[in-house]
């Protein structure tokens, strides 16, 4: 009997030995840079690499990152493209650029399946950073999929972010109340314009008496011109939403 309980035990530590030595001789690479992983914060990306902080001159309302130091001393500064035309969302927010980590870190979680990375991606958040008020929140919603493109993928990655960020930050997430009615074309390759006729009016509140009266945060892994962004936002608006504001992981260069 007392064999019997000891021998899984005896397995266990004798694989974890093999998987150390193994780890050691034979180290994964870091995504970004190929460098060994041996001691490295996660299993996919070294120290160095990992510790690259956000560069936070951006416009206050999109989050768009800006070019020039001397307009971010401007409290609450915002972009040409959201004074010429506001979006629907308050504010939006991203860990950093598409290109290097964060966007390694997006190919991973969305194409390989690497869904743990979602706790180490919202574990980077620093809310001190973020401008007052921005989780000051109700809910926490992720940009939903298409039901065809659910099973075709299998998971939702921006729904997977928003249930790490709603733990982080301490929030209730609710990832069934808003909807994807319309299979959209994909958004790459598509030019500003493409993007926003795309994904207009493609989304629905399925229940507006749980969104009426509500501050909401949208959750999704890239912005890239804010166009499906502001698509959610509007329908929340329209179901009596109070406010929205925005996260994602990164934000890509507009077309």
């Amino acid at each position: 009997m007392n064999y019997m309980k000891s021998a899984p035990l005896k397995q266990s530590r004798t694989g974890h030995a093999l998987s150390v030595a193994l780890e050691f001789l034979f180290p994964s690479g870091c995504q970004v840079c190929a460098t060994p992983l041996r001691g490295a914060p996660t299993p996919w990306f070294c120290g160095p690499c990992w510790a690259v902080e956000a560069d936070h001159r951006v416009c206050f309302q999109c989050g768009d990152f800006l070019a020039s130091e001397t307009v971010t001393r401007v409290p609450e500064w915002r972009c040409g493209a959201c004074m010429r035309a506001a979006p629907p969302f308050a504010r939006a927010r991203v860990l950093g650029g598409y290109d290097g980590l964060y966007g390694h870190a997006v190919r991973l979680l969305k194409y390989r399946e690497k869904t743990s990375l979602a706790n180490y991606l919202a574990g980077r958040i620093r809310p001190r950073a973020y401008p007052d008020g921005f989780w000051d929140v109700d809910l926490v919603m992720p940009v939903p999929l298409h039901p065809s493109r659910l099973r075709e993928r299998g998971f939702n990655q921006s729904a997977r972010l928003a249930a790490a960020v709603g733990r982080r930050m301490g929030l209730p997430v609710a990832g069934h109340l808003l909807e994807r009615t319309v299979a959209t074309a994909s958004q790459v390759g598509l030019k500003r314009r493409e993007r926003l006729r795309n994904v207009a009016r493609a989304f629905a509140v399925c229940d507006t008496d749980s969104v009426a009266g509500k501050s909401v945060l949208l959750v999704d892994d890239v912005i890239t011109t804010g166009a499906t962004l502001s698509a959610c936002a509007r329908a929340l608006m329209r179901a009596g939403a109070v406010r929205v504001n925005a996260w994602a992981v990164a934000r890509q260069t507009a077309l």
